[in-house]
């Protein structure tokens, strides 16, 4: 049996998770390691903006590994023993593995901008976005204007600060909104 074992739960594993009941009928023994559900990014700043509730934006890839007749671990590994073929979760338990694949997504480096952490809400990973989403809502609901900056004037922050404009417009909240770009 060729044990396949995938860390995190992101886009490249969310087809290898549908496919679970194949490769284990194929011989396979699979098992997903994650800290929790996927958010999907697709739909992170319709959510964002009101347009999808965030529980729609949530794909729980534990439950359809496991439907499809592998297994979950819910955590995260501090090491690979790739001598070994072994992973090393957080708890401590070693998972073997024959076939490894790594989709752990991106993390924004709090300490990279001083103040972001103490003052503002970093954007990833994105199931952070579904609390920016509350938050605005309480404030738009206060009635006051709410000051709201966006840092990346890429394709991402464009979506962002669309999305923020969205939300207080569904709200009937004032926004003032800033969006803070390179060039």
């Amino acid at each position: 049996m060729t044990r396949v074992v995938l860390v995190g739960a992101g886009h490249a594993h969310l087809g290898v998770a549908a496919a679970t009941a194949r490769l284990v009928a194929a011989g396979g023994e699979v098992t997903l390691v994650a800290p929790g559900p996927f958010w999907y990014s697709g739909l992170a700043t319709g959510m964002l903006g009101g347009e999808y509730p965030s529980a729609l934006d949530v794909i729980d890839m534990g439950a359809l590994v496991e439907r499809g007749g592998g297994r979950f671990v819910r955590g995260t590994v501090t090491a690979i023993a790739p001598a070994d073929r072994v992973l090393v979760l957080g708890t401590g338990e070693q998972v073997p593995y024959d076939l490894l694949s790594l989709d752990v997504g991106s993390v924004v480096a709090g300490d990279a901008l001083p103040g972001a952490v103490e003052y503002g809400v970093l954007a990833k990973p994105i199931d952070r976005l579904a609390e920016v989403r509350t938050r605005l809502e309480a404030s738009f609901s206060g009635g006051l204007l709410v000051r709201v900056v966006v840092v990346g004037g890429g394709p991402t922050g464009a979506e962002l600060a669309a999305a923020v404009l969205s939300l207080a417009k569904r709200c009937r909240g004032a926004v003032a909104l800033t969006l803070v770009g390179g060039r």
